[in-house]
């Protein structure tokens, strides 16, 4: 598995405190969000007979079954 986030130059143990506490604020503002979002799909994926034969409705579920084979 690769990380999704292409290397970088910037050493990020010498960014300012205000960017780093910044920084966090986004990194759990997205975790939030991509929380939210598997809870909405979730309970949409819920709605079929058969969620199971409807995972590409998330490709988040679908990438996580590839993973988890």
């Amino acid at each position: 598995m690769h990380p999704s986030i292409p290397p970088s130059s910037i050493n990020v143990a010498t960014l300012p405190q205000n960017i780093e506490e910044t920084s966090s604020k986004l990194i759990k503002l997205c975790g939030e969000a991509e929380g939210y979002l598997e809870a909405h799909f979730s309970t949409l994926l819920a709605t079929f007979p058969n969620p199971l034969h409807h995972l590409d409705v998330f490709y988040m579920f679908c990438g996580r079954c590839v993973w988890d084979r």
